[in-house]
């Protein structure tokens, strides 16, 4: 029960993270600077709903399996690491702690401050996106293994495609849709 509730929590995470930036690439379509109110209620639904599920799995992780000990959590990431890439490396715990503490602060961030939010510079935005997205790549496809891993793979492969196919209105943000022509004398 324990395992199934660890496993779980994170792949409810990795959907809601997945399920975000698929709903905030294809909002770039329609200018996400004036979202409706109904789509914006569900997109921060889905982010808190995967922000405090990445806490849950954190939670359940650190309490049953290293038994609240950071040393064994350092020390299990240094094993997977070295099993897998052949150097033990326990400092990969400090990224997954970082994944969850960056993501819950962009979610209230998201909640106290929403115009703030919509309006932030895109390259803080990219760069928060593009660091969950490696964390949860990582532990989800690379250090993972069976159905998760395809499931990950096809959630990244159908999200870059459609960044890939949009890749000018999601780099630029909703400006790419508001700018006017220069009148060139």
């Amino acid at each position: 029960m324990e395992k199934l509730l660890i496993n779980w929590s994170i792949r409810v995470s990795l959907f809601c993270l997945f399920a975000f930036l698929i709903t905030e690439t294809a909002s770039n379509r329609h200018s996400l600077r004036s979202p409706s109110l109904t789509s914006q209620r569900w997109k921060t639904a889905v982010w808190w709903t995967g922000a405090l599920t990445s806490l849950l799995h954190m939670i359940l992780a650190m309490g049953w399996v290293h038994q609240w000990s950071h040393e064994r959590a350092f020390e299990d990431t240094a094993s997977q690491t070295e099993a897998l890439l052949g150097v033990r490396f326990g400092w990969g715990i400090y990224f997954n702690y970082l994944f969850v503490v960056t993501w819950l602060a962009d979610a209230i961030w998201m909640l106290v401050a929403s115009s703030h939010y919509r309006n932030r510079n895109r390259w803080i935005q990219l760069g928060l996106y593009g660091y969950l997205v490696f964390i949860a790549v990582n532990g989800a496809a690379v250090f993972a293994s069976g159905w998760i891993r395809w499931a990950t793979l096809a959630l990244l492969v159908g999200w870059l495609g459609w960044i890939l196919r949009t890749r000018n209105r999601f780099l630029k943000g909703a400006s790419a849709h508001t700018r006017t022509p220069r009148n060139v004398s």
